[in-house]
């Protein structure tokens, strides 16, 4: 499986609600390609936004956190 994580997506609170995130993603796609996944890890505040934008809930993830 080829697949891509988008990583640190944030759009400042004042400017949230004007597509950016939207946006963000929707080119991260078209550079990709449809036959790419993309993958990325929620913020708890995020996790409604996401479906919203075509991602599946995908309820597993591991960390190896780091040192420093």
């Amino acid at each position: 499986m080829r697949c891509r994580y988008l990583s640190d997506l944030a759009v400042d609170k004042q400017y949230q609600g004007l597509g950016i995130g939207k946006e963000l993603v929707k080119r991260t796609r078209a550079i990709i390609g449809d036959e790419v996944s993309l993958i990325l890890l929620s913020a708890p505040d995020a996790m409604s936004y996401y479906p919203t934008l075509g991602f599946e809930l995908a309820g597993n993830a591991y960390v190896v956190r780091r040192k420093y």
